[in-house]
């Protein structure tokens, strides 16, 4: 019986025989290969290099990398990070600074985000927070209110709901002492983005309502507060790349979230 399996194998190793074969000598560069045709005649390529993601820490030296590029150069940004291109139609490279938020930004943004009761804090915790986690944000003068006041519980019989007095029983009543310096709210100065070299600042204000019941602080904010302060750190961003740009003679491409910024051609003018 004839082995129709083994014909199969010889007509696919004649095939292979007749292709041109690839060769890849050590002592060339990486990228550089050779063609050996089925005539033998051998081919010298070059490949396509790589895509090349350069990443850098501030703005300046991001416009120094992509000043070497002859032609318009995109630069796309947003509160995650800023991304520049040498050629907007391959992207074939590229330099990239990391951004997103801060430490401080990202605590007010969970604050914003719980709604609509807010986040509670014991007393101990929420001085810690001010003094610690958002060090230099508040203002000395609210961790000491915060610090200067006393819950106390004590027997009797009120209903009355006001600020610094809620009954919570018939026979027990909470009362909360040196709460006449305790304001209703408090601005936060915070630095917007984690990456030092932009000191840009977000002032946000958070509401502060202390809880007699539960002995505790209650921290709100206004809704919308916090994204409004982010859309504007964005914008003053798009104003410094293109400021730093335009003042460069450079023809440039600038994209925000959702729309385009800016966009020139190259000045002729040195």
């Amino acid at each position: 019986m004839f082995d129709f399996k083994a014909l199969e194998t010889i007509i696919n190793i004649a095939r292979l025989s007749n292709e041109a074969k690839v060769l890849e000598p050590n002592a060339e560069p990486e990228g550089v290969y050779f063609i050996q045709k089925p005539t033998g005649e051998v081919e010298k390529q070059q490949a396509e290099r790589p895509h090349r993601r350069h990443l850098v820490h501030d703005i300046p030296s991001m416009i120094v990398a992509l000043s070497v590029s002859e032609e318009p150069v995109s630069i796309f940004y947003n509160s995650q990070k800023i991304v520049g291109f040498y050629n907007d139609l391959s992207r074939r490279e590229s330099v990239t600074m990391e951004l997103g938020y801060s430490p401080q930004m990202d605590e007010l943004a969970s604050i914003a985000n719980a709604l609509p009761h807010g986040v509670d804090y014991a007393q101990a915790d929420l001085i810690r927070w001010m003094r610690i986690t958002m060090g230099g944000c508040v203002r000395p003068s609210v961790i000491d209110s915060v610090r200067l006041v006393r819950f106390e519980q004590s027997q009797a019989v009120d209903s009355t709901v006001q600020r610094g007095k809620a009954s919570i029983s018939k026979t027990q009543q909470a009362e909360l002492t040196n709460a006449q310096s305790l304001p209703e709210s408090f601005l936060c100065t915070v630095p917007v983005f984690k990456n030092a070299s932009l000191p840009f600042k977000a002032d946000l204000r958070v509401m502060l309502e202390p809880d007699e019941k539960n002995s505790q602080f209650t921290l709100a904010m206004v809704p919308m507060d916090f994204e409004i302060a982010a859309n504007q750190s964005e914008d003053r961003l798009g104003e410094l790349i293109n400021s730093i740009m335009c003042s460069l003679g450079k023809g440039f491409t600038l994209m925000g979230k959702k729309k385009q910024i800016a966009a020139t051609q190259k000045s002729d003018h040195h």
